[in-house]
């Protein structure tokens, strides 16, 4: 129970030794638990140059095509690598639909909208939606919407209540 919270753990500050490691053990794998728990946590390293790795590793013929989206769309959890997986997923829309085939592709990207705590991102993930007609039940897509508007209210609301806690905290533990 303990594995996959100990693994992402790791990869927060974890080098590219680390991933390579990680990547190994996935393939190496002997059950699929064990092979989705290596990959899951190639989503939790903070480097931009690991993330971009893990984003064309999801796109290759080494990941399944419905293995993809858990890839891709992990990466926009991560504030470290949200930025430039929302832009690779815009610049590589092509590719992902290609690899998707199933067409579902859209109900994936409307989950993961959740994952911004910003009016502009939010916009973004709904004009995106929008203009690629992707197939994407209304109330799937408003739920996603409604979340990322929770975040921002609560980031308005206690952001500065936050800070000042935080501020206090770091100038009491210097004392």
């Amino acid at each position: 129970n303990l594995a996959s919270p100990v693994l992402n753990l790791a990869a927060l500050e974890g080098d590219a030794k680390l991933y390579d490691e990680y990547l190994q053990q996935a393939k190496q794998a002997k059950s699929p638990w064990e092979h989705y728990r290596y990959m899951a946590a190639l989503n939790h390293f903070s480097s931009p140059e690991l993330a971009q790795r893990t984003l064309e590793i999801a796109l290759s013929p080494e990941v399944r095509s419905q293995d993809m989206f858990g890839a891709i769309f992990g990466l926009l959890f991560n504030p470290d690598t949200q930025a430039s997986t929302w832009e690779f997923v815009q610049t590589r829309w092509p590719d992902i639909e290609k690899k998707s085939a199933s067409g579902i592709v859209g109900m994936p990207l409307a989950y993961a909208a959740a994952a911004f705590c910003d009016a502009k991102s939010r916009d973004e993930v709904q004009r995106f939606i929008t203009e690629h007609k992707l197939q994407v039940p209304e109330r799937v897509l408003q739920l996603s919407l409604e979340q990322v508007n929770e975040c921002i209210q609560l980031k308005q609301q206690q952001g500065q209540n936050l800070a000042s806690w935080l501020k206090r905290q770091g100038s009491s533990a210097g004392q």
